[in-house]
């Protein structure tokens, strides 16, 4: 019967190391005897959160870890962590986005970038993700950017997070973006949906989440926005609409796989619809209730706790 730590077997040490913090792993490992320092040593799945500039350089090497989260303004020389393969930043600095270069992180597969910078500061990253320079990359969380001055297809991206003013950037993402299924995008702008014809062919993205900016009153026409993306097995809207019926009505005829449908729908003028009307369009409609109703508007939402001033 094993009665002590160091009778347990190198395997089931290095799972027990996935749950420890690694400053506390650092302290009782690196050093305490030949056996001990040789499996920290071996260990490659560190996941490192900087708070204040302290790499431990000294008792760890690049090559250990994979995940790197930046909550500091502190300088850190990121190209250091040359083998990660996630990199998180939420809170940093100009510097620490202008060291984000393909060259440098060849191994990246995982980016999120703090909705905190603006379009400008990102633009370099972004101009690399979309001319398919991270080669890697399949989950990215740009934040705020502008459509990219130059784009090629980028095959590896299966997920993108952003934040734009230009609806029109949803049909570039798909035309560029063969492989996504999941996109979440928010608008901040009011221009109108362009319908400009496109090449896209039954594009494979599973997941919507379309979220329009607080600020924003604008009315898209989703319908045609909806064609680009056949394929929708899950979407969220949390916008402004005419007519929810026949938003509704339009969403049931463009996704016949449809399975998850949640909102947060701000309908004006108010059309006065009973509530069964959209709920008996869909099962994925059930949910939906109205919130709150004016003489003016109606508020939908799939979430009962969720207010207008929520939305707002």
């Amino acid at each position: 019967m094993i009665s002590c730590f160091e009778q347990l077997p190198n395997e089931l040490i290095i799972n027990i190391f996935d749950y420890m913090k690694i400053a506390d792993l650092v302290e009782i490992f690196s050093n305490l005897n030949s056996r001990f320092k040789q499996l920290f040593q071996s260990y490659k799945n560190i996941n490192l959160i900087l708070y204040r500039n302290q790499t431990y350089d000294k008792q760890i090497s690049s090559e250990q870890i994979i995940r790197l989260v930046i909550v500091t303004l502190d300088h850190i020389d990121l190209t250091k962590f040359s083998q990660i393969r996630s990199l998180k930043l939420n809170l940093a600095n100009e510097n620490h986005l202008q060291q984000i270069q393909a060259d440098r992180f060849p191994h990246l597969t995982y980016l999120s970038i703090s909705p905190t910078f603006s379009s400008q500061s990102t633009q370099v990253i972004v101009q690399q993700i979309f001319s398919n320079k991270f080669s890697h990359l399949r989950y990215a969380d740009l934040g705020q950017i502008d459509t990219p001055l130059s784009y090629s297809q980028v095959p590896s991206l299966r997920s993108l997070v952003l934040i734009t003013q230009n609806i029109n950037f949803i049909s570039l993402i798909l035309q560029i973006c063969l492989q996504l299924t999941h996109l979440q995008i928010k608008i901040t702008g009011n221009d109108q949906y362009n319908e400009i014809h496109s090449n896209l062919v039954n594009h494979p993205l599973k997941q919507l989440i379309f979220l329009q900016a607080r600020q924003s009153t604008c009315i898209w026409n989703m319908k045609s926005i909806c064609l680009l993306m056949p394929n929708l097995k899950s979407i969220h809207f949390s916008l402004c609409t005419r007519t929810f019926l026949n938003l509704a009505e339009d969403l049931v005829k463009s996704y016949p796989f449809l399975r998850k449908f949640s909102c947060q729908i701000l309908e004006y003028p108010n059309e006065n619809r009973s509530i069964e009307q959209i709920r008996k369009l869909h099962a994925c409609f059930s949910s939906i209730q109205c919130i709150q109703r004016q003489d003016q508007f109606c508020f939908y939402s799939t979430n009962n706790r969720t207010s207008l001033f929520a939305f707002f």
